[in-house]
């Protein structure tokens, strides 16, 4: 199975499946914040609204903290993570890393009997 096709959910189960525990998989990516974000950042504070350029980086994190899950998962053999979760922190002497860590339950679903 390729990584890419390894479902990701947030779920506990995938209903009209049957579900086979392999592992537990997790993932860390840590990303840096450089002084354009925080200064545009800090505007947004001050005037309101959303930064946009965070927001970028997060959903990219997110993106390989996903990706990472799914390669881990099909090494395993498995062709799903159920149960997935995302934590946030920020990090470094300035709080100038963004860390999201992904974990969730590697599974290999089957079709259930009929």
């Amino acid at each position: 199975m390729k990584p890419q096709d390894v479902i990701v959910s947030g779920l506990d189960e995938i209903e009209g499946y049957k579900t086979r525990h392999v592992q537990i998989v997790q993932s860390s990516v840590v990303l840096g914040a450089n002084f354009v974000k925080d200064f545009f950042a800090k505007i947004s504070d001050v005037v309101g609204g959303r930064s946009s350029s965070y927001e970028k980086t997060c959903d990219e994190g997110i993106k390989q903290a996903i990706e990472n899950l799914q390669g881990k998962a099909a090494k395993l053999g498995a062709n799903a993570i159920l149960k997935t979760t995302f934590e946030y922190n920020s990090i470094g002497e300035k709080n100038t890393m963004i860390t999201i860590h992904a974990y969730g339950t590697a599974v290999v679903l089957s079709e259930k009997d009929k």
